[in-house]
């Protein structure tokens, strides 16, 4: 799927950053999450699978600002969460940070007895415009071990990072720097007034005075939204370049010596269609017309002298509209661009995007948000709704997303092994667009998520008709859930599961070819215990018939015949190049 935004979609307001904090939370004490009804009321298989994950905490998984709603934080199963620091209110007098910052009814949120990590995102320049250059900036950060009071960063990196070590050790730096002022359709969420060199200098300053404070801080670069930044390299009518993210590379190159030791990790902003979370990571086709999507990020890190540095998602989620809260109208929201999706299809974009980030090989994935924004401004962003009272254990908060979340982050955070199985389509609809990304050419997906003898297949359906699959069974016991937790006992039938994959029908008109959809149909997923080793034996059955195959960090070469030998669809007179001529960005 095309990433590209149309004007005048909103992704995030930025008053999130430019009003106060407010009351922090400290994350309060263990909220129940599936009702012990809910659970009573399942299958046994289900209620001893709960019984031995429920403690279960992810650390590659995270949920957003969990302070809001800390009970629901807790359950959610996520090890980690957010905490957006405003420079300008966590500094009221230059050269103190305030102590009551995180302070509320007497309780820290960085208590060392919370047991989500929490990392910092820093942003916002005192003086009046939170977007500035900060002072001093292009000053030594550093003077004889102290930092440099001329470098207002400096300073301020120095004495949050002392002040917070063991508690607050991780920094990105900003947010989404690559956006610009007046940006169309995401202005708002400007949030840097300097260059890209500008912007190198502040990670390096806060990387500096934040080790030298505290040697174990890791420094995470502002969380980078690709689609803004490639549809501002557009040219002719397809995009060329990253104009942002390629004069930061180029500043991070000029400083290669130093940039290696100071940078610990990447970070990106990645919505809405699953395929993203492994083509971001490993690149598409080396024929696709979007010359940037060719290089993956892990590339990009090795060329940038970063090779081996983490690699984060800062922000995931796929919104729905249809759900009729205080300040939120479905019937005006509608469902604009066909991008938001229903109550009960996000789900399926939890499963499918958590299993293609853990698949790919993301260090984190952090879940945007926990809690809608109060009040509603452009999206409906949480897992559960928003409610004046931080620590409102009403189960009815919950979207059907959070309980998916829920078995998700549980099931698939922290695996051993991962695997992304593909089953190349069958039929010859998507003609040669088939060549343009690896995404285009599969027709059925799997990933495969294990811990000890813990083993989760999520399968979904990128077709528009029904499709069997049958798994091997590699364990002795099995329990089928849904995307949204109900669970089933299910028995192997000659060594094999045999499921029916529902048809995917979520696709952009204008912006996918026909037959690809950028949400898979619901996903089944099978959960498997006394699983003895890493192999894998999935296969499609009638028209699908033939293995999965293991999708690697190798793009497949897209000109070939695809892997069940049919090939691309020959060229005819009204399309003399086969190519297909729907697929915006290359061939409109």
């Amino acid at each position: 799927m095309n990433n590209r935004k149309p004007a005048g979609f909103n992704r995030r307001d930025f008053t999130r950053y430019a009003a106060g904090l407010g009351a922090a939370a400290a994350l309060g004490p263990r909220f129940g999450g599936v009702a012990r009804a809910a659970v009573n009321e399942q299958s046994a298989g289900f209620q001893a699978l709960w019984e031995r994950i429920k403690d279960v905490r992810a650390n590659q998984v995270g949920v957003n600002e969990a302070f809001r709603a800390p009970k629901f934080g807790l359950d959610s199963g996520a090890g980690a969460t957010r905490y957006i620091v405003q420079w300008f209110n966590a500094e009221k007098q230059r050269g103190t940070v305030d102590p009551n910052y995180f302070m509320d009814k007497g309780q820290q949120l960085l208590d060392t007895t919370n047991p989500m990590s929490t990392y910092a995102m820093v942003l916002g320049t005192p003086g009046g415009d939170p977007t500035a250059v900060p002072e001093g900036l292009g000053l030594p950060a550093m003077e004889g071990g102290a930092p440099n009071p001329a470098n207002t960063f400096a300073t301020f990196m120095y004495n949050l990072a002392k002040a917070y070590a063991g508690k607050l050790d991780t920094f990105a730096m900003w947010n989404e720097v690559e956006i610009p002022a007046g940006a169309t359709g995401n202005g708002r969420y400007f949030t840097w007034g300097g260059s890209a060199k500008q912007y190198y200098d502040l990670v390096k300053v806060g990387a500096m005075a934040a080790k030298a404070a505290n040697p174990g801080a890791k420094i995470i670069t502002s969380p980078y939204s690709y689609s803004v930044d490639q549809q501002a390299g557009i040219q002719g009518d397809y995009s060329q370049r990253l104009p942002f993210f390629d004069a930061f590379e180029a500043a991070v190159g000029e400083d290669r010596a130093n940039a290696a030791s100071l940078i610990d990790g990447v970070a990106l902003n990645l919505y809405r269609n699953p395929d993203d979370l492994w083509d971001r990571a490993w690149g598409a086709i080396p024929d696709y017309g979007h010359t940037p999507d060719k290089t993956g990020f892990r590339r990009r890190l090795d060329r940038m002298g970063l090779g081996g540095k983490e690699l984060w998602i800062t922000e995931t989620n796929a919104m729905p509209y249809d759900d009729p809260v205080d300040g939120w109208n479905p019937g005006a929201k509608g469902n604009p661009f066909e991008m938001r999706l229903t109550l009960q299809e996000q789900p399926s974009y939890v499963w499918q995007g958590l299993a293609m980030a853990v698949a790919a090989g993301w260090n984190k994935v952090f879940w945007q948000a926990l809690q809608d924004d109060q009040p509603v401004v452009d999206e409906l962003w949480g897992l559960v709704r928003a409610h004046s009272d931080r620590d409102n254990a009403d189960e009815g908060r919950a979207r059907p997303a959070y309980r998916a979340f829920q078995l998700a982050s549980r099931l698939l955070g922290d695996a051993e092994f991962t695997g992304l199985y593909v089953r190349v389509r069958p039929d010859s609809t998507l003609a040669k667009v088939r060549r343009d990304a690896s995404r285009y050419k599969w027709g059925l997906q799997a990933v495969v998520a294990q811990k000890g003898d813990l083993r989760t297949t999520v399968l979904w359906n990128r077709t528009p008709d029904p499709i069997t699959v049958t798994v091997g069974a590699k364990g002795g016991s099995a329990v089928r859930l849904s995307p949204d937790g109900r669970g089933s006992d299910i028995s192997a039938n000659g060594g094999r599961y045999t499921v029916e994959l529902a048809p995917a029908s979520r696709k952009h008109p204008a912006w996918d070819p026909p037959n690809y959809f950028f949400l898979g149909g619901e996903p089944v997923i099978i959960v498997e215990t006394g699983v003895g080793d890493h192999s894998v034996d999935i296969s499609g059955t009638g028209p699908a018939n033939g293995a999965f195959i293991l999708k690697d960090a190798r793009a497949e070469d897209g000109s070939q015949p695809d892997g069940n030998a049919q090939g691309d669809a020959p060229p005819s007179a009204a399309n003399p190049s086969g190519d297909n001529v729907n697929f915006i960005g290359r061939f409109r």
